[in-house]
């Protein structure tokens, strides 16, 4: 899904898991404050509606990358803070599709 900023950048909206083996402040609150996503030491985007699946028990969230780094799979890592902002990091996040699980409906 391409989204195009107020600064006339073009992006993608796109879906996060993160490893929440190296987030140490998991709530099962929605994070709605953004986090920063970098690639390597450069800041590309941002994450938000991070929170804890119970579905899929993992750390699920929205992110907004580059379009060229929108694929699924591309590995990124979020600038983890805990809910009083201090940093505590960056945790490795991997891009993926959304919605986070498959439905099997009737059609």
């Amino acid at each position: 899904r391409r989204h195009v900023a107020n600064d006339g950048l073009v992006g993608a909206v796109v879906g996060l898991f993160l490893d929440n083996g190296r987030c140490p402040d998991v709530s099962p609150r929605v994070r709605w404050d953004h986090l920063r996503i970098c690639l390597g030491p450069d800041v590309i985007g941002r994450a938000s509606s991070v929170t804890w699946s119970p579905t899929t028990s993992r750390l699920i969230g929205f992110g907004m990358v580059p379009t060229e780094l929108a694929a699924v799979s591309t590995e990124l890592t979020v600038d983890w803070a805990d809910f009083w902002g201090e940093p505590l990091g960056p945790a490795p996040a991997r891009v993926c599709r959304y919605p986070f699980i498959e439905l099997n409906r009737s059609r």
